[in-house]
């Protein structure tokens, strides 16, 4: 593709018409509607994009016609964009590649728009201004062109006071100094900041008027509404009093007359160190004690609870003054909280309605009568503490402990769980377990989901869970030939009633006239699949093998390790839960990944998460080998290539020498376990027991 520019046509309008042809790689033109995406950068390579528009264009023979900058309003191209030239313009056709930016040229009389020769309106924006390349007018815009000469005959609209070209206008300071410096005669009616001036002639101070003699004093009556001369009756004026004495007002005489004041400070003689206390009309003379501790106690009256009380405590000891000292105030600042020796907890519950004193979280009486945590709303028995939804259920006491209903029955157990009948690689169904489990404590108590039996277990307590895992199957050429040996364990867990558990119980290996199957593992887990513990299989012996390892370091027994054993010619087993290593030999399932496939004929045991199947075998299976056992037991192929035993990890494959036993798990306490001529020949078990 190519793209054919034409020169850009400039204007003062913000728009700009741009045109080309396009044509594909094979040089035939474009037609029809496609977009054309148009960026402007300051850069010809790189840069910064300075303005971007998408247009639809109608392509006539390869021919376009596009006008840039079409919306002024929310996306214009002005001279915020041009005037950052030199720039350069790039074009994306069809969301293709962009092509090569083309340098942005003006056409001519644009570019004699950089030198204007007039200017008519708008506004001019410039850095200086020069006339015949002289400076009139500098970047600060201060005028530095000739001296302006300006005559009175130039300027229009000149006041009559200035055509004579005197300046006989007063400054301020020139009228400060003459109002300062001489008297004013103000016109009748002038004002000072709005209120009228008063003068001798419109004062109407009535007081000038009158003219009193000695001893005279002006009074004003009420009667006549107006000011008179009267004579001055102050009474104390006309007092002799003697040495000692003072004017004293008498209520009776409704005068004054000269007397001795009651306890007048004159007749005080205060000891050293005291101070003259005024009380109820009655000068004394006090110490300080007196003063400030009324009652004697030692609390100054400003830290006293009482100070006419001296038994009353200092604030410092009981801040709220409510007669208990703070050890012994649930609230020193609140005389209304309670004690402790009534509300130990200071739970604001005295002790006698608080079920518990010693807890501020405690229930009370009065909403749980037997305290025992559950409100009396929500309780079966409010007058029985044993007795509370929240309680767990005891099996046999005769107590409704969670306000079920009743008492639970105790739990009978054991539990065995098996095969249901099924041998093989694949999974027993609900039906076969539904008819294995006739009779037996766990008939309608299992559920089968792809040969995973799931079980709830009945009542909270301690259970004993012995698992077993799967032998392989039986060398028939070979009565004595030695086959794998599935492991056993043993271990104590502590289980809630209710709980889901999902058991896998392992399948023997088939038996073959050459080569047995591998025996699978046995599982039990949580729902969430969290192990708890599990037994290894055992893995295939060669054929003709007699004993436990063959002609290699392996052993076809089982693992009471989380570590499965390796197969002949050194194949590794599985590892924490893994499978087992092919080596070109099928490997047993683990718990988390499936067994190595020798071959799609001979595959490797499945896991516990991916259905526990077991690995097939060769054709002529019972003539030359036998599949795994369901628990993950791996494939065979004729007699030469034993499997993997299934478990928490899977054995090795084998190869002219036994299959490696499966690894196991136990996550329980008072654990036991037994491998080797101990461990396990058939299918495999689990037994579950309440030991309390």
């Amino acid at each position: 593709m190519f793209l054919l520019l034409t020169q850009l046509v400039q204007a003062v309008p913000l728009q700009m018409t741009q045109q080309g042809r396009v044509l594909d790689s094979s040089g035939a033109p474009y037609e029809g509607l496609h977009s054309f995406y148009f960026r402007i950068f300051d850069q010809e390579v790189g840069g910064t994009m300075l303005w971007e528009d998408l247009y639809v264009v109608q392509v006539t023979n390869g021919y376009y016609a596009a006008v840039l900058g079409a919306n002024e309003s929310i996306n214009p191209l002005d001279h915020s964009v041009l005037s950052l030239y030199p720039v350069y313009l790039e074009l994306t056709i069809d969301n293709g590649v962009a092509l090569a930016r083309q340098p942005m040229q003006s056409v001519p009389y644009a570019q004699m728009s950089g030198v204007a020769e007039s200017v008519d309106g708008g506004t001019v924006s410039a850095s200086e201004v020069l006339i015949s390349g002289a400076p009139v007018i500098d970047s600060n815009g201060q005028w530095v062109g000739g001296s302006l000469s300006v005559d009175w005959s130039n300027v229009q609209g000149i006041p009559g006071g200035f055509a004579d070209g005197t300046d006989d206008v007063l400054s301020e300071a020139q009228v400060d100094s003459m109002v300062s410096s001489g008297a004013l005669d103000l016109a009748s009616g002038s004002s000072m900041a709005g209120e009228a001036l008063v003068t001798a002639s419109s004062d109407q101070d009535s007081l000038a008027l009158f003219s009193c003699s000695e001893g005279q004093v002006l009074k004003y009556d009420t009667f006549i509404g107006d000011w008179f001369c009267g004579t001055d009756q102050d009474s104390l004026g006309v007092l002799s009093c003697a040495q000692g004495q003072s004017a004293i007002y008498d209520e009776g005489l409704s005068g004054w007359v000269c007397g001795e004041a009651a306890g007048a400070l004159g007749n005080l003689n205060c000891a050293n160190g005291e101070l003259a206390s005024f009380d109820n009309g009655v000068w004394s003379c006090q110490t300080l004690d007196n003063l400030f501790d009324q009652d004697g106690d030692g609390f100054s009256v400003w830290d006293d609870c009482d100070d006419d009380n001296p038994s009353s405590n200092s604030k410092q000891e009981d801040l709220d003054c409510d007669g208990f000292l703070a050890v012994d105030d649930c609230d020193n600042a609140d005389a209304n909280s309670t004690i402790v020796a009534e509300d130990g907890d200071c739970d604001g519950v005295l002790t006698a309605d608080d079920c518990d004193d010693t807890n501020a979280s405690s229930t009370i009486l009065l909403i749980d009568a037997d305290c025992d945590g559950s409100l009396t709303a929500d309780d079966c028995d409010d007058a029985d503490p044993l007795r509370a939804p929240q309680f767990e259920e005891i099996c046999g006491d005769g107590i409704d402990n969670d306000c079920s209903g009743s008492d639970a029955a105790c739990w009978a157990g054991p539990a065995t769980f098996t095969t249901c009948g099924q041998e093989g690689r694949y999974p027993p169904t609900q039906s076969e377990c539904d008819s294995d489990y006739v009779g037996t404590i766990l008939q309608g108590e299992v559920s089968v989901n792809a040969g995973i039996q799931t079980w709830t277990v009945p009542a909270t307590g301690l259970y004993r869970i012995e698992v077993y895992g799967a032998g392989s199957g039986s060398n028939l050429n070979y009565s004595g030939g030695y086959t794998g040996r599935g492991a056993y364990l043993s271990g104590e867990f502590d289980l809630t009633e209710g709980e889901t558990l999902k058991i896998l119980v392992g399948h023997q290996g088939d038996e073959s006239l050459r080569v047995g199957g591998p025996g699978g593992g046995t599982f039990v887990v949580t729902s969430s699949d969290e192990p708890l513990i599990i037994a290894g299989g055992g893995g295939a012996a060669r054929d003709g093998q007699n004993d436990r390892d063959g002609s290699g370091s392996s052993s076809v027994d089982a693992s009471d390790t989380t570590t499965a054993k390796t197969g002949g010619d050194g194949c590794s087993g599985g590892v924490d839960g893994s499978g087992g290593a092919s080596c070109g030999y099928p490997g047993g399932g683990g718990l988390y990944s499936d067994g190595g496939d020798y071959s799609s004929e001979s595959q490797g045991g499945r896991s516990f998460l991916n259905g526990g199947e077991g690995g097939n075998c060769s054709s002529s299976c019972y003539n030359n080998s036998g599949a795994g056992g369901f628990g993950g037991g791996g494939g065979t192929w004729h007699d030469a290539y034993p499997g993997g035993g299934g478990g928490y990890s899977g054995g090795g494959g084998g190869y002219y020498a036994g299959g490696g036993g499966g690894g196991s798990f136990n996550g329980g306490s008072n654990q036991s376990s037994a491998v080797g001529d101990s461990g396990n020949e058939g299918a495999g078990q689990v037994v579950i027991s309440l030991i309390q």
